[in-house]
């Protein structure tokens, strides 16, 4: 806006033909200096407000949360009261998909955007590709101080779980540790300790911070502190400790056959207990964030990599690892700091993540990725969700009417707003997410669409896999083995 100069503004129009009188030297002066006021002010008028800088990020994963466990999504225990209060100010998205029903094909899609690859079987002992989208990168590209404290074991260096962090700090793999609930060793409170005592040494600066927190109190075996044993009955007299080879009953299918009565329900409450000890650290970290980091605006991210299984499947699976159903792969999530809250129903996804939180920091958000931002949800959108498996875990698949099963090998759904589209025993199978009910006979067309969602998909995941690098194999340790194991994850 370009002001009106001083002699049209502040110098009189002379009257009639007679020459015009200059004022005196105050006067000039005073004229002067009324005008140079008036251009400050029309020059700050018209100046852009400065920029608000990048906000910090925090993104919280907590290991094998299924969303309809929490009091924020309906449960009926008060499993996360404090959760559900930070909630009220955040954004709360009542349909989010995990793309796996366990965890590192979950976190690759997270961090990458995209939905999980076709023919990459990540195994116990196999690296994170190299070739794919990095959420740490890009934050770290655009300014960011990237930070991760995780208790999972396979989130880790020696997998190529850092790349793009600048601090990495896994604590989830010593098995000398993993005694009770591993000997609180990656239980919550200690991973918080680890998160204080960072946040509190760290200096200041003009760095936004990326703050990745994984904690792994939901994760089996269910062992809380007896201060959060809430719903566990006083006369249950089945396994008093539900120690991990207890545990060793509940893998494999058709499990409550195996089980005695009150185990399922003892379990469960065990569980609950869990989650209401990480209800705990996670205020703690909230108040750790306002306290640490109140030189800008925070964004904070709550969410899952996968659910957990009591029974629910069609083989009466427990756990997770097996089957695509919403107990595994409908999770929390919650954004805050967006200066928006409420509840928003639009089927969203964890590939998501990687372009909300790159357009949030001003970052560049990767073309050839399949999440879309979460600053304004898209409805109608469908989401993968798939667990490769090598060809000789899996029976051999009966001829089938597309060629799709000929080539994507492994546990294969579409997800769609309320429906899910799944791949069983050579055949596809339309869901209702809500009831189970099979819908493939009364909506074909839904079918239909969803199995050519499954197509691009699978031609996608070729066209990117094409002449990349096989992912390394790593040899494991004896230790490292055993730490897998207390955590039950053999045969991943």
């Amino acid at each position: 806006m370009a002001p009106d100069t001083p002699d049209r503004r502040l110098a009189p129009e002379p009257r009639g033909g007679g020459p015009r009188r200059l004022p005196a030297n105050g006067q000039v002066l005073t004229v002067l200096t009324c005008v140079a006021v008036l251009l400050s002010l029309l020059a700050g008028g018209c100046a852009e407000a400065p920029a608000e800088p990048p906000p910090h990020i925090v993104l919280v994963v907590c290991d094998t949360l299924r969303a309809d466990h929490l009091d924020l999504y309906g449960y009926e225990r008060n499993t996360a009261p404090k959760l559900s209060a930070w909630a009220r100010d955040a954004l709360v998205f009542e349909r989010a998909t995990a793309p796996c029903n366990w965890t590192r094909p979950s976190m690759l899609s997270l961090f990458s955007g995209r939905h999980p690859d076709a023919d990459l079987v990540l195994g116990r002992n196999d690296v994170f590709p190299t070739d794919v989208p990095s959420l740490a990168e890009l934050l770290r590209e655009a300014g960011y101080e990237t930070v991760a404290i995780t208790a999972n074991p396979y989130m880790v260096p020696m997998l190529e779980a850092d790349r793009g962090f600048d601090s990495f700090t896994p604590l989830g793999f010593q098995s000398d540790q993993l005694t009770g609930h591993q000997g609180t060793r990656i239980a919550s409170p200690f991973v918080m300790d680890r998160v204080d005592y960072l946040l509190s040494s760290r200096r200041p600066g003009d760095k936004p911070l990326f703050l990745y927190v994984h904690f792994m109190d939901s994760h089996m075996p269910y062992d809380p502190p007896d201060e959060f044993r809430t719903w566990v009955a006083s006369d249950y007299d089945g396994p008093a400790s539900w120690t991990v080879a207890d545990y060793r009953v509940l893998r494999g299918p058709q499990v409550d056959e195996e089980l005695q009565p009150d185990d399922r329900d003892h379990v469960i409450a065990l569980y609950d207990g869990e989650i209401l000890q990480l209800d705990e650290s996670m205020a703690r970290l909230r108040r750790m964030v306002d306290e640490y980091l109140g030189d800008r605006r925070v964004v904070s991210i709550v969410t899952s990599d996968h659910g957990e299984a009591f029974g629910e499947g069609r083989d009466n699976h427990y756990l997770h690892g097996h089957g695509l159903g919403p107990e595994l792969t409908q999770v929390p999530l919650v954004i805050g700091g967006l200066g928006r809250s409420g509840r928003l129903d639009t089927r969203v996804g964890l590939v998501d993540l990687l372009p909300t939180l790159a357009e949030l920091a001003r970052a560049p958000v990767p073309d050839d990725i399949d999440g879309v931002s979460l600053i304004e949800p898209r409805p109608g959108r469908s989401y993968v969700t798939y667990r490769a498996l090598k060809p000789a875990d899996e029976q051999p698949l009966e001829a089938l009417p597309d060629n799709v099963q000929h080539r994507a090998v492994g546990e294969l759904g579409i997800v769609r707003d309320g429906a899910r589209l799944e791949r069983i025993d050579g055949t596809w199978h339309l869901f209702d997410l809500a009831t189970g009910e099979d819908l493939s006979e009364r909506f074909p067309e839904r079918v239909e669409a969803l199995r050519a969602e499954a197509e691009r998909w699978y031609d996608t995941s070729r066209r990117r896999r094409a002449g990349a690098a096989a992912t390394d194999v790593i040899p494991l340790s004896p230790e490292y083995e055993r730490t897998l194991e207390a955590l039950g994850y053999t045969g991943r």
